[in-house]
């Protein structure tokens, strides 16, 4: 897998390799790539959220109107204070509503951690209905 960087980033980190593998002499994607190419903007930055309103967000969220996949990860991001790579990457499979707990599979857990207790506001919030 390719790390995520600017197309022309990607294109230049390519032609270099085969440069240095023997299989091209010369750049052909230089300065050319990357005029004809648009620039990335800075990224967004927003503000944290207090930490006296979190309590609140998911109660405004369900109001919100956001899409319901968006408002559903950032409420169970809330309750379980996870990464968002995680809940964006978090499958039914990984649930267990038995024991009420995460075990996050694969390369979500790179810390090698112990499935995380849930609470029951988690659960439900895969159950609201679309």
């Amino acid at each position: 897998m390719f790390p995520v960087q600017a197309p022309s980033q990607w294109i230049g980190t390519v032609m270099e390799r085969a440069i240095a593998k023997g299989f091209r002499l010369d750049n052909p994607a230089g300065d050319a790539i990357s005029a004809a190419l648009p620039k990335n903007g800075e990224p967004k930055r927003y503000r944290a959220l207090p930490h006296g309103e979190v309590g609140s967000a998911p109660a405004k969220m369900r109001v919100s109107p956001v899409a319901i996949g968006p408002r559903l990860d950032i409420e169970f991001l809330v309750l379980t204070a996870a990464g968002s790579t995680e809940v964006r990457g978090a499958r039914w499979s990984e649930i267990d509503l038995d024991a009420v707990a995460w075990e996050i599979l694969g390369v979500g857990n790179r810390l090698g951690r112990e499935p995380t207790s849930l609470c029951y506001p988690c659960i439900g919030v895969g159950r609201v209905p679309p």
